[in-house]
This record gives C-alpha cells, sequence and structure tokens, in this order.
C-alpha cells in the first residue's frame, strides 16, 4: 500500500532535488578546501567557481534554454547576498577546521528562516521548530565533536584575536547566503532558475575579479581538476536548490539543506582526516533525526505555486 499522501507525493521531486543540492554543496566544498591547501587564494577560488558558473550558464543559452531577467535590480541585490556569502565562507575555510568553517556557514537556514518569516510571511509550524533544533543542535555537536580533534590539522596557527575575526566573518556568511536563499524564493515570482543562478555568477565574478589578477597562483592540472570539480557541483546545486525552490517553501528546504554539513564534515574526516569522535557522531544522528522530521511531515498545505516567468 502507498503510505504517501498527495501534498507528500508533489513534494517528492523537488524534496529530492534539495537533498540533491545539499550533496552537491557539501562536495563542492571539500574541492574548495582542497585548492587552497594548495596555497590558492579564497578570492581566486572564488572567482573560478563562479565564473565557470557563468561559462555553464553560457552554453545552456546557446543550446537554446530561454533567458529573459526581468527585475535587474532585485537580481543585483541576490548576487550581491550570495557572492558575500561565498566569498566569506572561502576565506574561512583555510584558517578553521573544515567542520568548524561549515558550521559557522550553515547556520544560514537559521537567517533564511528568520527572513522568511520576518518578510515572506511563510508559515512556520510547531513541528518545523522541533525538526529545526534537533538539526541545529546536531549540527552544533557534530562540529564541536569535529573541531575538538581538528587542532593539529588547522592549516595555521592563529591568535584568539585572529580566530575571533574568523568566526565573525563565518557568521557573516551565513547571514549573507541565508538572506541570498530567501531572496530566491522572491525572484521565482518573475525569474527562471538560470536568470537567478547567472546573476549570482556575474555579481560575484566582477567582485571577486580584483584580488584574483592581483593574488593570481596558475593552477597545475591537479589543481585544475578539483576547481572544475568545485564548480560542476556548485552548478548543480544552485540550480537544484533554485528548482525546488519553486514550489517548496524556503524554510522546509532550509532544513533539508542541514544535511549539507554532515556530508561535508564525513567528507572532511576521509580526504583530510580530521576526527571524527563519538559527539559528531551523536550530532550526525540527531542531524539525521531532524531532517527526516521535516521530510516525513512534508511541506506546509499550502505550497506556493511554482515560478512561472515572463516570456518563457
Amino acid at each position: 500500500m502507498n503510505s504517501f499522501t498527495p501534498k507528500q507525493k508533489n513534494a517528492f521531486a523537488p524534496t529530492l532535488l534539495i537533498l540533491l543540492a545539499a550533496s552537491m554543496f557539501s562536495l563542492s566544498s571539500v574541492c574548495a578546501k582542497k585548492t587552497m591547501a594548495y596555497g590558492i587564494s579564497p578570492y581566486q577560488v572564488t572567482f573560478i567557481r563562479l565564473a565557470l558558473g557563468l561559462f555553464c550558464v553560457f552554453l545552456l543559452v546557446i543550446m537554446g534554454q530561454s533567458f529573459r531577467p526581468q527585475k535587474k535590480g532585485s537580481l543585483l541585490v541576490r548576487g550581491v547576498l550570495s557572492s558575500f556569502g561565498v566569498l566569506t565562507f572561502f576565506i574561512t575555510v583555510p584558517k578553521l577546521p573544515l567542520g568548524f568553517a561549515t558550521l559557522l556557514n550553515y547556520q544560514a537556514p537559521l537567517f533564511t528562516i528568520l527572513f522568511c518569516v520576518w518578510f515572506l510571511k511563510e508559515p512556520f509550524r510547531p513541528k518545523t521548530i522541533v525538526a529545526l533544533a534537533l538539526s541545529s543542535v546536531g549540527i552544533v555537536l557534530l562540529s564541536l565533536g569535529t573541531f575538538s580533534h581538528s587542532h593539529t590539522t588547522a592549516p595555521i596557527a592563529l591568535s584568539r584575536a585572529a580566530i575571533f575575526l574568523y568566526v565573525i566573518l563565518g557568521i557573516l556568511s551565513a547571514a549573507f547566503s541565508g538572506a541570498g536563499t530567501a531572496t530566491i524564493k522572491v525572484l521565482g515570482k518573475t525569474e527562471g532558475p538560470l536568470e537567478i543562478f547567472a546573476a549570482f555568477c556575474l555579481i560575484g565574478t566582477l567582485l571577486t575579479l580584483p584580488p584574483t589578477l592581483y593574488l593570481w597562483v596558475t593552477p597545475d592540472k591537479t589543481q585544475w581538476l578539483y576547481l572544475v570539480a568545485m564548480s560542476l557541483t556548485s552548478v548543480v546545486g544552485q540550480l537544484s536548490l533554485t528548482y525546488a525552490l519553486r514550489s517548496l517553501s524556503a524554510i522546509y528546504g532550509s532544513v533539508l539543506l542541514q544535511l549539507s554539513p554532515v556530508l561535508t564534515i564525513v567528507f572532511s574526516v576521509l580526504i583530510f582526516k580530521e576526527q571524527f569522535s563519538n559527539l559528531s557522531l551523536l550530532g550526525t544522528l540527531l542531524t539525521f533525526v531532524g531532517v527526516g522530521l521535516v521530510i516525513l511531515q512534508g511541506p506546509p498545505k499550502h505550497l506556493p505555486q511554482p515560478a512561472t516567468p515572463k516570456d518563457s
């Protein structure tokens, strides 16, 4: 017997897209960490990631994909917010253990929820509060468990003041990323996923071009492999997220995205040999329980209508 309700069936495909986005963002973060371990600056990493994303948009357009941006000012705001979110995250990555940097950045769903509740008036159900609390506590435990064993693997020994500065940058990366995700929901009423993603890539490419030219390091073949992998996984993640938020609550999607730091830390353990403690294991289980509860209860009863961009 099929136990899924019609509401859950309608949300099944976009839910899978959100989970795909979480996986892709995790792989992208790991590839970025590996690239910066070779001495390539976060500005150059961000520039290459977004420039290759812009190139992918160009390829899709010449292949016949519709591309007609409507609200250019709103797209500009989206591009600036998300670009600063990515850039500030990449600045913290080489300075802090990957798990701890990810913990800071992936508080973004909390900021997304705040913006959606206050400005977009999205419904916020009590069950979602429980699920969000479980997954958030899980991420904290997971990252603290990793951080407590990571001091020997930190790339550079930092003073307390410097660590505080990078923690602030990490929190800002979460705020910028959370606001950027919220704007996807607003822009989805008039813009297609490709236009929204292109704005992010274009603004970010322009913002990071000057420091990239100044600090440019020519990558070798291995480094290019990581850079291309980082960029392609980011493209898949961003487009999957943008498509999914056309028909899902941004709050619902934000809780699902909390799987990403779990996967990132698992990859960091496998690739960078960061320690995985019992506390981290408990955090992983709590995060999975929280995300699982959200999936089982499904999105809000009154789902937003899928975006239908003009002239497309």
